[in-house]
C-alpha cells in the first residue's frame, strides 16, 4: 500500500526520494534508496525507478550512530566535545559537557562553519588546517588551545558506503587540568630529582639484583661511577663485606620466597679502595616477583655513628663502674616519665614544688648509698621520694628543695635521717638533669656521711674552749707569778729594813712593834708562797700546822 501511494504520487508528477527494503530473489532484504519520476514518452506514461543499493552505507552509519553514541558516553562522562562537520566545515553536531566551558548550549555550533566557531578566515589555522586534512581521509590526534583551554582533539574521517569522505567527526578532550597536573607533577619531578640528585644518602634502584640507577652520593660513598655499576657484568655482591654476605643473602632468598622481612637492617660494605664501612639501609620493594624483583634502597653511612656508639657505650660502662664503686654515695631521683615539669616564672612554683617533693623518686643507689641510709639493698631505697627522707622536717626538706630547682645545682650540708630513724649529716652535690625540652626530669647526686666528721668537730670545740679558759688561767698564772716575786721583793726590803732597826734599837716597846712588823711580813711571805703554789710556779710543798699557832696568830 505504501509502494502504491509512492507510485501513484510519481504519476500525478510529484517526483519521490526515499530509502526502501527491497527483497533479492533469494529472500535475503537489503537497504535502497529509490527515486521516482515521472517519464511522457509520446501519449505513454511512464515510471522512470532509478534504485541504489544503500546497504553498506548504512552500516557505515550504524557504526558512525554507534560510535556517536559511544562517544556521547564518553563527552557525558569527560569535559569533551563531541562534533561532526560536513565537507564545507560546517557543523552538523555538536554535544559534550565541554561545550558550556566555550559558551555554547548542546548543539549550539550546528548550522556554524569552523570558521565561524575559530573567528578567523585563515584556513592555516590549525584547527581548521587539521579538518582539511582529515577530509583528505587521514586521521589526527594533536592539541591546540580553545578559548584558554587546552584540548585533545582527535579527528576522522567519515566515509560514505563507497568510500566517498563526506566530513569529518571530532572528538575533543579538555586537558587543561591534565595539562596542570603534567606540569605540576614535572615541577615535582624536578625537584624530586634534585633532592635525590643532592641528597646526602645514596640511593639506589635494583632490578633482579641489577642496578638501574645510583646517586651521586652512593658513587662517593662506593668509589664507583654509575657507569661501573650498570654494565650488566658488575656483581652487586662485590660491594658487601665477607662477614655480612650471608644475612644479604638469606635476605634475598627470603624475598624470593615472598616472605616479608624488616625493611631497615645495617651490614658492612667494602668500597672500591677496599675501605670497610658500616651502613644503615632501608629498602622499599615495588615488585616483589619471584623472577621480577625491583628495589628502592637508601643507603647511609653509619661509620661515624658506631664509632661514636662504641665510644659512648664504653664510657656509659665507665660510668655505670664509677657509679657503682665510687666511694660517695651516688644517686639518680626522677619523676615518672611523662610527669617532666618546668621550673620558671611561668608556672605556681608552690604546687610544682608540692609535685617534685612528692613525686621525685629514686631511680637508681649504689652500694655506698645504702651503706648511708642503712639499706642493705636497692630495693629498700628505690621508689622513696623526697618527703620520704625528710618525712621528720618537711618545711626544711622543702627549702631545700626550692633553693636547689632556684639555682639548678647546689653544695650543701644538710641534717637527714637513716631509715631506722638515726640522725646523720649529709655533704652532698646536686645537679638538675633536663630533657630536650628543657624540662627538669630529676637530678643526680654525690654525697659523703660526714655525721662522725661533725662530731669531731664538736669536740674539737669544747676542746678550744677548755684550751682557751686554761690559756686563761696560765695568763692568769703568769701574772700573779709576776706580782708574789714583786710583793717578796717588797717584803725582803721590809724584813731587812726591820733587822737592821733590832740590831740598833735598846728599847723592849720598840721591838714589840718590830716583832709585829716582822711577823706581818712572815705572813706575807706565806700568802705569796700560797699564790706561786697556785701558779705552778714551784712544786707542792707540804707539811703538818698547828692548829693553835693558827688561831692564836688570829687573835
Amino acid at each position: 500500500e505504501k509502494a502504491l501511494e509512492k507510485i501513484d504520487a510519481a504519476l500525478s508528477g510529484n517526483p519521490q526520494f526515499f530509502e526502501w527494503q527491497h527483497i533479492k530473489l533469494n529472500g535475503t532484504a537489503f537497504y535502497a534508496e529509490v527515486n521516482l519520476n515521472r517519464l511522457i514518452m509520446g501519449e505513454e506514461v511512464y515510471i522512470q525507478a532509478i534504485v541504489r543499493d544503500i546497504s553498506e552505507r548504512k552500516k557505515a552509519e550504524v557504526q558512525i550512530n554507534e560510535k556517536i553514541s559511544h562517544l556521547s558516553l564518553i563527552t557525558q562522562q569527560l569535559p569533551a566535545i563531541l562534533w561532526t562537520v560536513n565537507s564545507d566545515l560546517q557543523f552538523t553536531t555538536s554535544i559534550g559537557s565541554a561545550l558550556s566551558l566555550l559558551g555554547y548550549q548542546q548543539n549550539g555550533l550546528v548550522g556554524k562553519t569552523l570558521y565561524d566557531f575559530v573567528k578567523t578566515d585563515n584556513s592555516e589555522n590549525v584547527l581548521i588546517q587539521n579538518h582539511l586534512i582529515a577530509l583528505t581521509g587521514e586521521k589526527i590526534t594533536f592539541e591546540t588551545n580553545l578559548f584558554g583551554k587546552n584540548f585533545q582533539i582527535t579527528l576522522e574521517p567519515i566515509r560514505e558506503f563507497n568510500n566517498i569522505i563526506t566530513g569529518v567527526i571530532c572528538l575533543a578532550l579538555d586537558v587543561t587540568e591534565i595539562k596542570q597536573t603534567q606540569e605540576t607533577l614535572r615541577k615535582k619531578e624536578e625537584i624530586y630529582k634534585q633532592l635525590i640528585e643532592n641528597a646526602n644518602d645514596g640511593i639506589y634502584l635494583l632490578h633482579n639484583n641489577k642496578f638501574d640507577y645510583v646517586n651521586p652520593k652512593f658513587e662517593e660513598m662506593l668509589g664507583y661511577r654509575k657507569e661501573e655499576v650498570y654494565k650488566d657484568d658488575f656483581n652487586m655482591m662485590n660491594l658487601i663485606a665477607p662477614e655480612s654476605q650471608p644475612l644479604v643473602k638469606a635476605r634475598q632468598e627470603a624475598r624470593k620466597r615472598g616472605e616479608k622481612i624488616p625493611s631497615n637492617y645495617e651490614f658492612k660494605i667494602i668500597t672500591k679502595s677496599n675501605e670497610i664501612k658500616d651502613v644503615e639501609v632501608n629498602t622499599v620493594p615495588f615488585s616483589t616477583l619471584p623472577n621480577d624483583i625491583k628495589i628502592l634502597g637508601i643507603i647511609r653511612d653509619i661509620t661515624e655513628k658506631k664509632k661514636a656508639e662504641a665510644q659512648r657505650e664504653q664510657l656509659q660502662m665507665q660510668l655505670e663502674i664509677f657509679f657503682r664503686t665510687s666511694m660517695d654515695g651516688c644517686y639518680f631521683m626522677g619523676v615518672p616519665e611523662g610527669l617532666e615539669f618546668e621550673w620558671n616564672d611561668s608556672v605556681d612554683k608552690d604546687t610544682v614544688l608540692d609535685f617534685a617533693f612528692d613525686n621525685m623518686k629514686i631511680t637508681m643507689a649504689n652500694k655506698e648509698f645504702l651503706k648511708q641510709y642503712g639499706a642493705t639493698d636497692e630495693s629498700e631505697v628505690v621508689g622513696l621520694s623526697i618527703r620520704d627522707f625528710y618525712s621528720q622536717n618537711i618545711e626544711y626538706g622543702k627549702k631545700g628543695l626550692r633553693k636547689f630547682l632556684d639555682e639548678g645545682h647546689v653544695r650543701t650540708i644538710t641534717e637527714e635521717r637513716k631509715l631506722n630513724g638515726e640522725k646523720m649529716w649529709i655533704d652532698g652535690q646536686y645537679v638538675l638533669m633536663y630533657d630536650t625540652n628543657d624540662r627538669i626530669f630529676g637530678y643526680f647526686g654525690v654525697q659523703k656521711d660526714i655525721t662522725e666528721n661533725i662530731k669531731a668537730e664538736e669536740e674539737r670545740h669544747i676542746l678550744e674552749k677548755q684550751l682557751a679558759q686554761a690559756q686563761k688561767f696560765e695568763a692568769l698564772g703568769t701574772l700573779s707569778g709576776g706580782i708574789a716575786h714583786d710583793i717578796n721583793n717588797v717584803l725582803g726590803i721590809i724584813i731587812a729594813a726591820a733587822e737592821l732597826i733590832k740590831s740598833k734599837n735598846k728599847s723592849n716597846d720598840i721591838d714589840k712593834y718590830l716583832d709585829m712588823i716582822f711577823d706581818a711580813a712572815n705572813r706575807g711571805s706565806s700568802v705569796v708562797k700560797q699564790l706561786l703554789f697556785f701558779t705552778r710556779a714551784q712544786e707542792i710543798q707540804t707539811r703538818p700546822i698547828s692548829t693553835k699557832k693558827i688561831i692564836n696568830d688570829i687573835h
